[in-house]
């Protein structure tokens, strides 16, 4: 498996932008898309907005069907 954003494998470190992440229910996410100024802008407002439906369900749909998220310690 691969680093979609960086193009590295498991066995490379791949770096964190500190910019594009978010915290929701004590993990962090990165945004890593084509998209990610507009994604981390959305799920940030969703979340200070107390959306959490659409938090959860935006998380769930871009692990499940894209590479624009990812988990990060």
């Amino acid at each position: 498996m691969s680093c979609s954003s960086h193009g590295k494998t498991n066995l490379q470190v791949c770096s964190i932008e500190e910019e594009y992440v978010f915290q929701y229910k004590g993990k962090r996410y990165e945004c890593i898309g084509e998209t990610r100024e507009f994604d981390i802008r959305q799920f940030k407002f969703a979340i200070q907005d107390k959306q959490w439906t659409t938090v959860k369900n935006r998380i769930v749909n871009q692990l499940m069907w894209g590479p624009n998220i990812r988990i990060v310690k």
